[in-house]
């Protein structure tokens, strides 16, 4: 039988197979698509200290893979003791991805999910403690578009940082799962710009399975609700804020081919879809709220209407502060409902003069 090594230097065997388990140490350097793990076989040792820094090489670069990809086949470690750590940099500086611990088998939907970097770096710790080990952490490192879609992962939120992103509740499979709660997070590195999201499809379980955002992974109340099919594609959503969080959930039965958009960061501006009004549009008649038959979709209006007596000669003179908040819902009949949430403070001033000769 000829040995595996021997197809890796004809260049048959993909560079993704490669397996090196050089076990704890104090660095490591990884440079190429690779498995390793925390621990040579076993159990990993107390007291452990390690790292692996991580760097695409030019040449993955050029071929448009310059973001880390990293993901779990196995998890076994003291819960909040031994930790592996996950840093979207070069060094311990850098901004912390994720921290995890615990014992998390190897079953796909108890493991960890993958985690991206933002660039071509991500640093890597282990540490354990004095007393307590377990079978330790395998890994797989790839390199990946830094475009590459993120999928919906059930066991933690995807950070996102990188405009033109696709964000998939599904990757490479035909519908999303059941009983499935996914969340990402977009963190915009730089001002004045906002996040926004335009849907390239969208069909989900009607009234049970949801596509929520928020302002922030903190926020009590979604500033968006999506379910159904929408026929003629759903309406962008656009956030005046640096962040805007995104929950997708759905239930025990039947599931449908998900909700596909694209993430991009655009100037913030007053047009921007869920920015709540700084001015109330005095008018004479109240405004309507229209829903096509394909998507329900309502805004919340705050009018004025101004009524006065006809008198030889007058001047009237009316001030309006109001403090409105409303939600609104809408639901039609075609399978698809979406709800928006705004709060506005106006304050309007109107004189009006009329002579009329009786």
């Amino acid at each position: 039988m000829i040995p595996p090594l021997f197809f890796l230097l004809a260049g048959i065997l993909p560079l993704s197979l490669v397996r090196a388990d050089f076990g704890c140490v104090a660095e490591n350097s990884i440079d190429s698509p690779i498995t390793f793990s925390t621990n040579l076989q076993g159990l990993y040792d107390n007291s452990d200290k390690c790292t692996w820094n991580i760097t695409v090489p030019d040449s993955a670069i050029a071929a448009g893979l310059a973001c880390v990809s990293l993901s779990f086949n196995s998890f076994s470690t003291e819960i909040l003791f031994d930790t592996l750590t996950v840093f979207d940099g070069p060094s311990q500086l850098s901004p912390v991805l994720t921290q995890l611990s615990g014992d998390r088998g190897s079953t796909p939907y108890a493991l960890p999910r993958s985690i991206y970097s933002s660039g071509s770096t991500m640093f890597i710790t282990f540490e354990s403690d004095w007393s307590v080990a377990r079978s330790g952490v395998e890994m797989n490192v790839d390199f990946i578009s830094c475009l590459a879609p993120r999928g919906c992962q059930p066991n933690g939120t995807i950070i996102i940082s990188t405009n033109n992103t696709i964000i998939d509740t599904n990757v490479g499979t035909a519908s999303y799962a059941n009983s499935m709660v996914c969340t990402w997070l977009v963190l915009i590195p730089f001002a004045g710009v906002c996040p926004s999201l335009s849907f390239l499809s969208f069909e989900t379980e009607y009234l049970t399975d949801y596509f929520r955002v928020f302002l922030s992974a903190t926020s009590s109340f979604s500033s968006a609700t999506r379910s159904g099919q929408p026929r003629t594609g759903a309406a962008p959503i656009t956030l005046n804020n640096p962040t805007m969080f995104i929950r997708f959930t759905s239930d025990a039965s039947i599931s449908l081919s998900g909700v596909r958009a694209r993430l991009n960061f655009l100037p913030c501006s007053a047009t921007n879809s869920y920015r709540p009004p700084t001015t109330a549009m005095p008018t004479s008649t109240p405004q309507s709220t229209t829903a096509d038959a394909n998507i329900s979709d309502t805004t919340a209006n705050t009018n004025l209407t101004n009524t006065s007596d006809t008198t030889t000669t007058s001047t009237t003179t009316l001030t309006s502060t109001s403090t409105s908040t409303s939600t609104s819902t809408a639901t039609s009949a075609s399978t698809y409902t979406s709800t928006s949430t705004s709060t506005s403070t106006s304050t309007s001033t109107l004189t009006s003069t009329s002579t009329s000769t009786s």
